[in-house]
C-alpha cells in the first residue's frame, strides 16, 4: 500500500469553479449548529452506557461524530441488517496481533 501512495500526485490544485459555487451556497453556520446540537443530544442520551468518558464539548468545536463504545458490544452486522448504517473504523486492526487490546476493541466495538 505504501508503494502505491508514493505514486500518487500530491500537488494541490484549486477546486473547480462549480465546486466553489456549490460550497458558497452551503449554510455552514446552520450545519455547525446542527452537528453540535446532535452531539450534545446523543451525549445526553447515551453517556451512561458509553465507556468513553468524553470531556465537555469545547465552545466553538464542531464534532464529526459521537463516538460510542457501549458497555455491551453491538453487532455492526445486525445494525446493517436493520438498515442502520454505522461505519466500522479501522477494521484491519481487529485481527492485528500487534495492535493493543484497546485498539482491537475500538476497531471492533466503536459505534
Amino acid at each position: 500500500m505504501r508503494a502505491n501512495e508514493l505514486c500518487l500526485n500530491t500537488t494541490y490544485e484549486a477546486p473547480a469553479e462549480q465546486s466553489d459555487n456549490i460550497l458558497d451556497r452551503v449554510p455552514h453556520d446552520a450545519i455547525k449548529s446542527a452537528r453540535r446540537r446532535n452531539f450534545l443530544h446523543l451525549h445526553d442520551a447515551l453517556s451512561d452506557i458509553n465507556l468513553i468518558d468524553l470531556p465537555p464539548l469545547p465552545s466553538g468545536s464542531v464534532p464529526f461524530a459521537y463516538p460510542l463504545l457501549p458497555c455491551v458490544p453491538v453487532s455492526h452486522e445486525e445494525l446493517h441488517a436493520a438498515r442502520i448504517w454505522v461505519p466500522r473504523l479501522w477494521p484491519e486492526r481487529t485481527a492485528d496481533r500487534e495492535a493493543t487490546a484497546w485498539t482491537r476493541r475500538l476497531s471492533s466495538d466503536l459505534l
